[in-house]
């Protein structure tokens, strides 16, 4: 399905994400109508518009990870207008907008909902984001990074620094998956070459499986997905 979502400072958040994630193989375009917050000098506007170049590219990076295609852009400083341009030259077949509670916006929410859901055709849902405490909490913090193992046999680990993941070369349960885990390397198994890389926790959150021995977090992620996400380095035991 093509979705639609309108979203600025409200973009990277976990409602966001979520949102995006609990339908069905979407084609998602990210519009952020990047106006400068009210009070701030004349100015402002351009600093605005990187803050949601930067939101952008990381709410991406985020879908991506999650196996989503998105793009995003940024759209007219008049949110109604960043709405109907894009549903003119997207089509979509559903629209997300997202805003802060309307008394903490910078939109007249209340009137924006109203107006836009007159003047477009397909569904238009308001998702309301709890607003940060504070400005600072407002950007996008960094995200959650986690460490992920593969052990190898002797055999597969050059093919695999190699080439990365295929489905071919996938994993013992099920075309196209790949078992990592959270834990120490030199819990390997006898014989095996251990991998690593670091992950948004984000990107493999939901391929999460049953906890392993001990403190191990276990994840079963598509192959196409790992491959993305970086390079597998090999790594030394560790005691």
């Amino acid at each position: 399905m093509r979705l639609l979502l309108v979203a600025n400072e409200t973009l990277g958040s976990p409602q966001v994400v979520e949102e995006v994630a609990r339908r069905t193989e979407p084609e998602v375009l990210l519009v952020a109508p990047a106006s400068a917050p009210r009070g701030m000098l004349a100015g402002s506007g351009h600093a605005a518009r990187k803050r949601a170049k930067r939101r952008l590219r990381t709410t991406v990076d985020t879908l991506d990870g999650l196996g989503i295609s998105a793009r995003g852009q940024l759209g007219s400083a008049q949110p109604l207008e960043a709405v109907l341009a894009a549903a003119r030259s997207f089509s979509p077949e559903e629209i997300v907008l997202t805003t802060y509670p309307s008394h903490q916006s910078e939109w007249s929410v209340d009137e924006l909902v109203r107006e836009a859901r007159t003047r477009v055709t397909a569904p238009l849902h308001h998702v309301v984001v709890p607003a940060p405490a504070n400005d600072a909490a407002s950007e996008t913090p960094p995200p959650r990074v986690i460490r992920l193992y593969h052990f190898a046999e002797p055999e597969d680990a050059a093919r695999l620094e190699r080439e990365g993941f295929t489905g071919a070369s996938a994993g013992d349960d099920a075309p196209g998956g790949v078992w990592m885990i959270a834990s120490r390397a030199g819990r390997r198994p006898a014989g095996r070459v251990a991998f690593a890389m670091d992950v948004p926790v984000s990107a493999v959150k939901r391929y999460e499986r049953e906890p392993g021995f001990h403190d191990e977090r276990r994840f079963f992620v598509p192959a196409a997905i790992v491959s993305r996400l970086g390079p597998l380095a090999p790594v030394e035991p560790t005691s």
